[in-house]
């Protein structure tokens, strides 16, 4: 029993002792960094269909990339023919990944790490989207984004 209390109270000693570390004190803004991302499109038998194009609208031909600091977008991404479709599940989702990681945006700014919001525009060039590329580029502000889409 005596074995038992002592190995308790150590065990309790060294917990107590643990140092807490959290993600954002480990974390340092302005270094080089690469975006490197995998995204999943469900099925059209997953999501609200209102038009007779399913299959199309679950295709993912363009993407935008928007990296946002605030009302600032601060990094442009078009990762139009950057993507690959990996795979298609079971079920119908597919899935997508980079061809490779990316270091800069499209203005040939390196991307630095930082806490950003991200915006993306599908699919722009469709006949369902209001906005062409010259357009949906040339957004500095994510208040003006959303307001046109």
């Amino acid at each position: 029993m005596k074995r038992f209390g002592i190995l308790a109270m150590v065990l309790f000693l060294l917990s107590a002792c643990q140092e807490e570390i959290s993600w954002n004190e480990r974390f340092e803004s302005g270094l080089p960094a690469s975006l490197d991302l995998e995204l999943s499109v469900p099925s059209g038998q997953k999501i609200a269909i209102t038009r007779g194009v399913a299959d199309a609208e679950s295709v993912i031909n363009e993407l935008v990339i928007f990296m946002a600091s605030g009302d600032n977008i601060q990094h442009v991404v078009d990762l139009t023919g950057k993507l690959t479709s990996v795979s298609t599940t079971e079920n119908g989702e597919r899935i997508y990944k980079l061809q490779a990681p990316i270091t800069t945006d499209d203005a040939g700014k390196e991307i630095l790490s930082g806490t950003y919001t991200i915006y993306s525009v599908a699919n722009s060039g469709s006949e369902f989207c209001n906005l062409n590329k010259a357009e949906l580029l040339g957004f500095t502000k994510v208040s003006e984004l959303t307001a046109a889409l």
